[in-house]
């Protein structure tokens, strides 16, 4: 008979753990120090578990038994059993740690060489990390190295609602349908055991952080939301739509960061968000956690410590137990709390405050600074990588650039990119931004004396680098004399870099809009304009320089450049083209080139009254895209150019070019966020009318 000690008899380990485990054919031995626990399993061998859900049911465990946590004898025990699990809080994991270890010596002693498996299934990142560091220092060096060959202790992560709901039998035990029992597939010793409801992960960080960018986000999202609006439970304040609304977005935002970051899929990971943003409002008869603020779970302290656990005695009974737990904003944030502090005596009962005559109206900008932390929240928890699109041919590239209404607004940098420290047309610059986020870059180049071609906007090198003159009038190998600087002036330790470093560099990593600055820079010849023409041709054509590459854009002046390009046979790179006007269309519509070959540049601004073309381009599956390196990009201030940035988002172009593109970076790209910070706006520009 296989067999597991299941340290914690509370409602996690008796509804949670402990029922998975007898349901896959465990018997189940609970250890607890509390003594009425303790006999009322060993008395009746059997608590029924209530599962509360749209559809309720109830599920009956009788395969158990249950002893003191602190007895001697509990290491025989563990000598024969094939799984240890607790559920007792992190604070409570040293103090079981030697009850453990005493086990672990008694395998040893008996000769036990079967496996054993350590799971610590708390609400905590690693905790059965810091149990084997707790349980290693009871043992001596030989029962250490015994340990290390015998007994794995994998970590995991748990998600289940086992609310504090009092029952007519104190072990019974009231708990939702959904549960997530992630555990690290690596760490188990032996083969990994077959548990229905228990999954062996191969990358545990991911289950992890899934959980806290979405379900901890999201109580996090709500509680602080609802604190705005007077509301005293995770209940009301997710049943207002409005904060339901900008809850969801910013569950979505981090979600697409998941997807990057971990390769989740997209439509399940979008569905597991609709499950969890389903468990915050509680059923007819569901309830739910704290957001934040409420004690972590203790099961072997004292009696009188876990009266809201339904297992104390009745002199210890909190005043709310046996009434619904309604999901707690942090005591901090709840008036009852502060009236208590400031010697206001409260009625003994929470109630919803009128929010019209307590707390002003949520602005527009904290509902946005409320998204932006969720999108933000995964690049904190990680070191940044690179954003990388692989594009390996024409039909991938024109799918990158393909219109999707549901699409994250892309920003895109202009001449590379670049911030402080790194200065424009530069590789350390691209590579910068784009291990901050998803981009894709525009870029520059000029001819040196000996014909090779650089990254550089101007035709001289004055503005851009610590020297002077004209490109052209230097070699390669003398340009590298010079240092590139920054925008503000400062000296980096950056040199011009060649074309073809930086096309060898982007591939499979990111997508370049080549701009011909010959065709109209003031003072080019028409010679030399149609030479630079026929160069970008013989690059492109099968054998040039380019042709090996798939993720090339074409800036283009006018329908007539684009044409030239394609009446050359240049069919392995997109073109992008201004589309201004109703007249731009007609051109291009008529033109030979499909459309799929093409993205829109609209100008500097989405303008109301080109709507109809937006729409036409749209139906055509084209982007538009706005450059702002005139407009927002010059304001000063870094807090009015923000708000700035912000309001180019509001207006919804499909792509952004901006001189930089990380100061992006926190503020709302995906539609959901956009479209939820639109209506909070025209909610509050409604009031106001009022």
């Amino acid at each position: 008979m296989k067999k597991a000690i299941q340290f914690g008899a509370g409602n996690i380990g008796r509804g949670f753990i402990g029922a998975v485990l007898e349901q896959a054919g465990y018997h189940v031995v609970f250890a607890d120090v509390n003594e009425q626990v303790v006999a009322r399993i060993n008395s009746d061998r059997a608590y029924t578990v209530q599962i509360m859900d749209t559809v309720c049911e109830q599920m009956r465990i009788t395969d158990i038994s249950a002893m003191d946590s602190r007895s001697p004898e509990l290491a025989a025990q563990i000598a024969g059993a094939e799984l240890v699990t607790t559920a007792v809080g992190l604070t409570v994991l040293p103090r079981i740690a030697g009850a453990i270890a005493a086990g672990i010596a008694a395998r040893r002693d008996a000769g036990v060489t079967e496996p054993l498996n350590v799971i610590a299934c708390e609400n905590g990142v690693r905790a059965t990390t810091q149990l084997r560091e707790a349980v290693l220092k009871h043992l001596d060096e030989a029962q250490r190295d015994w340990c290390e060959q015998y007994v794995g202790f994998p970590d995991c992560s748990v998600d289940r609602i086992v609310p504090p709901v009092k029952s007519e039998n104190p072990i019974d035990v009231v708990v939702e349908r959904f549960f997530e029992w992630n555990v690290e597939r690596a760490a188990f010793k032996g083969a990994v055991p077959e548990i229905p409801g228990m999954n062996p992960a191969d990358n545990l960080i991911a289950y992890i952080e899934r959980k806290l960018f979405t379900l901890n986000t999201g109580h996090a999202i709500t509680a602080y939301l609802g604190r705005m609006k007077g509301y005293m439970t995770i209940c009301q304040s997710i049943s207002d739509e409005h904060i339901h609304t900008i809850v969801k977005a910013a569950m979505r935002e981090s979600g697409r960061g998941l997807v990057a970051l971990y390769g989740f899929d997209r439509d399940a990971h979008f569905a597991y968000i609709d499950k969890i943003i389903g468990r915050f409002p509680p059923l007819r008869h569901r309830h739910a956690r704290p957001a934040a603020g409420r004690r972590r779970r203790a099961a072997l302290r004292q009696p009188r410590g876990r009266a809201e656990r339904g297992n104390a005695p009745s002199g210890h009974k909190r005043r709310c137990q046996g009434r619904p737990g309604p999901h707690r904003l942090p005591s901090r944030h709840r008036p009852a709390a502060a009236a208590r502090r400031t010697g206001l005596r409260g009625s003994g009962t929470y109630h919803r405050q009128n929010p019209r005559s307590t707390m002003k109206r949520p602005s527009p900008l904290l509902l946005l600074l409320t998204v932006c932390c969720a999108a933000v929240l995964p690049a904190c928890a990680q070191a940044p990588i690179p954003h990388a699109v692989r594009i390996g041919s024409i039909e991938e590239l024109q799918a990158y650039f393909t219109y999707d209404p549901g699409r994250d607004i892309i920003v895109s940098g202009h001449r590379g990119g670049m911030m402080p420290g790194y200065p424009e047309n530069c590789i350390e610059s691209c590579e910068k931004t784009l291990s901050m986020m998803p981009t894709f870059f525009e870029v520059d180049f000029s001819f040196t004396r000996d014909s090779v071609m650089v990254l550089m906007h101007d035709l001289t090198i004055d503005r851009t680098t610590t020297g002077k003159g004209r490109v052209a009038d230097y070699t390669y190998a003398e340009l590298q004399q010079f240092c590139l600087v920054d925008r503000d002036r400062n000296v980096t330790p950056y040199k011009i870099p060649r074309l073809k470093d930086l096309l060898e560099w982007g591939k499979d990593k990111v997508v370049f809009n080549f701009d011909n600055k010959y065709i109209n820079t003031r003072g080019v010849s028409d010679e030399v304009r149609r030479a630079s023409l026929d160069y970008y041709i013989k690059q492109l054509q099968p054998g040039g320089d380019w042709s090996m590459y798939h993720n090339i854009m074409l800036s283009v002046r006018s329908v007539e450049e684009a044409l030239y390009y394609w009446e050359h046979g240049i069919r392995n790179v997109m073109f992008c083209v201004e589309i201004s006007s109703m007249e731009h269309f007609r051109a291009y519509d008529a033109s030979p080139i499909p459309w799929k070959y093409i993205m829109a540049y609209i100008r500097l601004a989405v303008n109301p009254d080109l709507q109809p073309v937006y729409d036409l381009l749209h139906a055509e599956g084209v982007m538009t895209m706005t450059s702002i390196t005139g407009s927002s990009d010059k304001v000063k201030n870094p807090y009015d150019r923000r708000v700035a940035y912000l309001r180019e988002l509001v207006a919804e172009p499909d792509i952004i070019e901006t001189d930089y593109p990380s100061e992006f970076i926190g503020l709302p790209w995906s539609r959901d966020a956009i479209h939820a910070l639109q209506e909070a706006a025209m909610r509050s520009h409604r009031t106001n009318l009022k």
